[in-house]
């Protein structure tokens, strides 16, 4: 159950980046793809270092640990100012 979390992080962070817009005002489409860059990106940072911090012993999992938290902190902020369109 510890892997759900990164899991979902991974697969949402993927969708992010590789999802497409049909929209027929390339500017729209274009500011769209600009705001779901950073969800996508911060979404794969957390994912991978919560899986990191699972996966690895003790001493070298020091730095993915006090990585996922603030990256999920920033996705949450990012999700408060989000606007699309």
């Amino acid at each position: 159950m510890a892997y759900v979390f990164p899991l979902v992080c991974l697969l949402s962070g993927t969708l992010l980046l590789a999802h497409t817009h049909v929209v027929n005002n390339a500017k729209e489409a274009f500011l769209m793809e600009i705001n779901h860059l950073p969800l996508g990106l911060l979404s794969l940072v957390a994912g991978w270092s919560r899986w990191l911090e699972l996966r690895l012993p003790a001493p070298e999992n020091r730095w993915p640990s006090r990585l996922w938290a603030p990256a999920l902190t920033l996705f949450g902020l990012l999700l408060i100012f989000y606007r699309e369109g």
